[in-house]
């Protein structure tokens, strides 16, 4: 009776993990998509700072709310740095890479974060794979070469970023499950916007890139990021948390459809063949993973 109430149990865990992770990837995508946009008034490094410091203000009501402190001496565990950083760094990669190509582009090359999920958890978290399962995860990173295309003429940087953006991605999800139960996900996501607002100014400071301008599209832009930004960190976080990773993680393959459409409807964005067929491979190979996971537990 206590196995099956904690299977049950579990598998309710993993049902609301997958909604979540469905519902974050729709809200990455509009998120995307704003990012995109913010980015043709103002240079990458401020549409950073500006995403952190919304996703960060958007998370300090929640908190607050939680009885949690704002900041703690968990925040300095390496395990929860390690997700900051790689948070941070995944952020600030796709936004660079979101102005270097398409919004479809840089969609299709991030189904690869699943795999590389996948392949983290095998190597970081001891989880099992079997032979078949490495062919797929090796298969599926050839998919990502047919798009990135390394050494051909039509190769763009663009797309190198993405796969880069994708890895940080993975770092951070990976640590998220690692990180303590007591951690909550809304400070999880703070730290991590933290560590990006400091990158973000940073760079600009550096680089000397002029700030945005103090206009009510700018405010309008910053509010749509808080909203759009902490819904999807705190969205994808706590489904991470809540189910089996090689159970959830496939589901990131919905931001595949959110992203063509988003792609096509607001910028014109079209698919070449390379593209289409190497995001079908790589499709293809995580739900081959999936498949084979889901076979083997049962």
């Amino acid at each position: 009776m206590v196995d099956a109430s904690a299977g049950s149990s579990r598998r309710a865990d993993n049902l609301k993990g997958i909604a979540l992770l469905t519902l974050g990837m729709a809200l990455v995508v509009t998120l995307d998509s704003l990012v995109k946009y913010a980015g043709t008034f103002t240079h990458p490094t401020w549409v950073s700072a500006m995403l952190g410091l919304a996703i960060f203000l958007g998370c300090i009501g929640p908190i607050l709310r939680s009885g949690k402190p704002l900041f703690s001496r968990e925040a300095l565990m390496p395990i929860v740095l390690l997700r900051s950083v790689g948070d941070a760094g995944g952020a600030f990669l796709i936004i660079l890479s979101l102005s270097l190509v398409s919004l479809t582009l840089v969609t299709v090359i991030m189904q690869t974060l699943p795999l590389m999920i996948t392949l983290g958890a095998v190597v970081f978290l001891r989880e099992r794979a079997t032979l078949s399962q490495w062919v797929a995860l090796l298969t599926g990173f050839c998919g990502a070469l047919l798009i990135v295309q390394p050494g051909a003429q039509g190769f763009e940087l663009g797309a190198v970023v993405s796969v880069l953006a994708a890895i940080g991605f993975a770092t951070r999800d990976l640590a998220s499950r690692a990180a303590p139960k007591s951690v909550t996900t809304f400070q999880l996501s703070a730290w991590g916007a933290l560590v990006f607002v400091a990158l973000g100014v940073g760079l600009s400071l550096v680089q000397g890139h002029p700030p945005p301008p103090l206009d009510g599209r700018t405010f309008l832009i910053l509010l749509a990021l808080a909203v759009f930004g902490t819904s999807a960190q705190v969205t994808i976080t706590a489904a991470m948390r809540i189910g089996d990773v090689g159970v959830v993680a496939p589901f990131r393959y919905t931001r595949l459809v959110f992203g063509v459409a988003f792609g096509m409807a607001l910028f014109g964005d079209q698919l070449d063949l390379l593209t289409v067929v190497g995001s079908l491979i790589i499709v293809g190979s995580g739900l081959f993973v999936w498949w084979s996971e889901q076979r083997r537990d049962r």
